[in-house]
């Protein structure tokens, strides 16, 4: 099995590792992430500057399987999906190159059609995660009505840009193009390991 096949394994493996089924199973995720640590750490340090910046919220969401490479990052400013990504971009998913336009008039309708209307009086920019989930309708056909959005984050640096660079690609990201940019891996990435952390890189040197 090729690197690039072994982290795609690895992917869905970590995915479906989110999945609980009870309050100890929630208690135990939330102590072993490393970016719920992080998150906390900032807001805690935030907390001591201004108090009022303290709000925290804890969701609980139903489960649905979700599939990794069906998952896109957008990037929305002054009120328009101006960029849109593979988030899981360091493997190649030959399904994202060949329905590629398919994918995008999906996530394209969900953003005009829903996620707009209910953020428009909020805020201007944000980045929004959507997952094209594969319940069917009664014809098997995959709508927009297949697009999820999993969260919303905020429109600045500290939010990983994907296949986006905040300060290369600052023109597209502040909406600089008329149409909207969709970026996906097109061929598999070689050096795909300098790209993982020491303990993902390790399962990924194991034998077959």
């Amino acid at each position: 099995m090729d690197n690039n096949l072994k982290l795609q394994s690895l992917l869905f493996a970590a995915t479906d590792l989110l999945r609980v089924n009870n309050a100890w199973q929630v208690i135990e995720r939330f102590c072993w992430s490393e970016r719920i640590y992080q998150d906390f750490n900032l807001a805690f340090t935030q907390s001591e500057v201004n108090p009022s910046n303290w709000h925290e919220n804890f969701v609980i969401r139903q489960w649905f399987d979700l599939r990794p490479e069906l998952e896109f990052r957008g990037f929305v400013f002054n009120q328009r999906l101006v960029a849109l990504s593979q988030y899981n971009h360091i493997c190649y998913y030959e399904e994202i190159v060949q329905r590629k336009d398919h994918f995008f008039n999906l996530i394209n309708e969900s953003f005009n059609n829903v996620v707009k209307p209910r953020l428009q009086n909020y805020c201007p920019n944000y980045v929004v995660d959507f997952v094209i989930v594969e319940f069917k309708n009664e014809h098997k056909i995959v709508t927009s009505e297949n697009v999820m959005v999993i969260e919303i984050n905020p429109f600045l640096p500290s939010t990983d840009g994907a296949l986006f660079s905040w300060n290369n690609d600052s023109a597209i990201l502040e909406g600089k193009n008329d149409e909207t940019i969709f970026r996906i891996r097109t061929v598999v990435e070689l050096s795909v390991k300098a790209l993982l952390t020491l303990e993902w890189r390790h399962i990924i040197d194991k034998d077959d």
